[in-house]
């Protein structure tokens, strides 16, 4: 897990209105649990505009339901992305 990218991405939602943020993690469970996060993460879900996908939501789901995805390291959510002709980096 890349915690600096989620950092950015968490501090993004608080600091710009326009921003919202769809999160689906390999493990829900994992990111709660980072320290460094929990209050980034808090801060974003209260804004409205940060929504972290559980386990039921597959990484297609996800992909179909985002403007465009951000994945790090090899990622199934950005494969399915790209492969709906959906932006994905």
């Amino acid at each position: 897990m890349n915690v600096r990218l989620y950092l950015c991405l968490l501090a993004e939602v608080v600091q710009d209105p326009q921003f919202g943020l769809l999160v689906k993690p390999r493990g829900v469970a994992e990111l709660y649990a980072l320290a460094e996060s929990r209050e980034p993460l808090a801060r974003a879900q209260a804004s409205g505009r940060c929504i972290v996908l559980d386990a039921r939501f597959s990484p297609g789901d996800a992909a179909l339901a985002a403007d465009c995805v951000v994945g790090s390291g090899f990622n199934s959510a950005v494969v399915e992305a790209v492969t709906t002709r959906r932006p994905g980096v």
